[in-house]
């Protein structure tokens, strides 16, 4: 049973991994052009994520929920926080770390080696949000992540 992917769309990011610091200068270019520009500085602090999904294991389908913060420190590294069901075997309080890229087109990726998990990430330009999507085949599941946090700790 593929059970290791289950908990992870978070992360990504899971993206979500996983991501955001919100502000003019992350989402435009410093000559005031308008365009829209992102970076992996975009994404800075916590954001809530809730996942639901299935993995597809030969003609069995396994259903997963997930529910955590995802924490972005600005420059590339993420930490995952999760509790999940698979297929009703209940797992809390996981924690797993991760990379993550963001674009210039607010398009990015996250990944958590230990877990062999990948993910499309989508970010809002003043890194208030994102949404994401699982990259693993077999791994059916995307989400959205809210920005909760910009600064975590004293």
């Amino acid at each position: 049973m593929k059970q290791k992917w289950l908990w992870s769309a978070g992360a990504v990011l899971l993206a979500g991994g996983g991501i955001l610091i919100g502000g003019s200068a992350n989402a435009q270019d410093a000559r005031g052009d308008g365009e829209v520009r992102c970076s992996v500085t975009t994404l800075r602090g916590m954001y809530l994520f809730a996942i639901e999904g299935m993995a597809v294991d030969g003609g069995e389908h396994l259903p997963f929920a997930g529910a955590g913060y995802e924490v972005y420190d600005g420059g590339g590294n993420l930490s995952v926080h999760i509790s999940f069901s698979e297929n009703g075997a209940i797992t809390r309080n996981g924690q797993f770390p991760g990379t993550y890229t963001v674009n210039r087109d607010c398009t990015g990726t996250s990944t958590l080696p230990s877990r062999n998990e990948t993910f499309d990430v989508f970010v809002a330009p003043d890194g208030s949000m994102f949404t994401f999507v699982s990259t693993v085949p077999g791994v059916v599941f995307s989400g959205s992540a809210q920005r909760v946090a910009r600064r975590l700790g004293s």
